[in-house]
């Protein structure tokens, strides 16, 4: 694991458990090897792929906060931007770990309660506004899920303050503890654009959500410059096959991460990679999560995940401070 976290992207995978995978090892698609972050694909093109970390099925949500999302705090803390990027097909536990549920903590949580009690720790004199919209891209349009009746949203290019595109139009709350936020998350998703997944039988998402956490230090009277800082997380909507959305994206993430690359990425090609554009191009550190469904199972869509995993840890990222 990488000791030193700025300037680095990262791509780590987590599998889901799965009480038939112990009755199928013997045919299994997929094996794990933690100690060396490797997955083992039952594929030639894919044999012994190396990742940041690899979490087996016995890892908890904690674990997987500690080792892979709690270095990155101090950052967003230091004024710097970080993109957590949850990747997976249907079922494969991407919400559970962003958002968890009554016994077990998200990372959304755990992150959002470290920001908090960081700020506890700031020096008298200092004013900190923390604020949080939450926003679903559908079928390449936005759609607001703090306000779903709000249709005046369109991106903005680079802002100033940030250092990022920014959605303009969405509705903005500031909040105070994790409490407030809690309320505000678990009403906000609830506006989900849902379908039932007619393969598992119950209920999963299509657009991708998108929940941003955006921190303000300044000076009251003061001539110095406030201190931003942003931190988002991205829940990719599953589809039984990919979307133009997925494969810009893809296609985006492999021709950054080819420093020989002339080509263009086609990042302008959809509202998800500009969004994401700062995330790959160099404002923001990177954490990419891999969901593996099962180990029994290796899916198209489980390899495209990998693969764009594999390039996303090749991405240069060297995000500024943002004053």
């Amino acid at each position: 694991m990488q000791d030193d976290w700025s300037g680095y992207s990262m791509t780590i995978a987590r599998v889901r458990p799965d009480k038939h995978d112990s009755k199928l090892k013997s045919m299994n698609q997929i094996s794990v090897n933690e100690e060396k972050a490797q997955l083992v694909l039952a594929d030639d093109g894919f044999k012994n792929v190396t990742l940041d970390s690899v979490f087996g099925q016995k890892v908890s949500q904690l674990d997987i906060y500690d080792k892979s999302i709690k270095p990155f705090m101090g950052l967003v803390n230091d004024g710097e931007n970080v993109c957590i990027l949850c990747a997976g097909e249907s079922g494969s536990g991407k919400t559970f770990t962003l958002y968890g549920n009554e016994s077990s903590n998200g990372i959304v949580e755990l992150s959002i309660r470290s920001i908090f009690e960081q700020l506890q720790q700031e020096p008298v004199g200092l004013s900190v506004v923390v604020s949080i919209v939450i926003y679903e891209i559908v079928q390449d349009s936005l759609r607001d899920l703090i306000d779903p009746l709000n249709k005046n949203i369109s991106i903005n290019s680079l802002n100033s303050l940030f250092g990022c595109t920014t959605q303009q139009g969405l509705k903005e709350l500031q909040i105070k503890d994790w409490n407030e936020t809690k309320v505000v998350i678990d009403k906000s998703l609830k506006n989900r654009s849902l379908v039932n997944n007619s393969t598992g039988g119950f209920m999963s998402s299509r657009s991708h959500v998108i929940l941003e956490v955006m921190i303000k230090r300044f000076i009251e009277n003061s001539d110095i410059e406030p201190v931003y800082s942003r931190m988002m997380f991205v829940d990719l909507g599953s589809t039984q096959q990919y979307d133009d959305s997925l494969l810009t994206l893809e296609k985006s993430i492999e021709i950054l991460s080819d420093k020989t690359s002339k080509i263009s990425p086609p990042i302008e090609e959809s509202k998800l990679t500009q969004i994401l554009k700062p995330s790959l191009s160099g404002n923001h550190h990177l954490l990419m999560i891999i969901h593996i469904p099962s180990l029994a199972i290796c899916s198209n869509s489980t390899k495209n995940y990998v693969k764009i995993g594999t390039f996303a840890r090749k991405l240069s990222i060297s995000p500024p401070i943002t004053t």
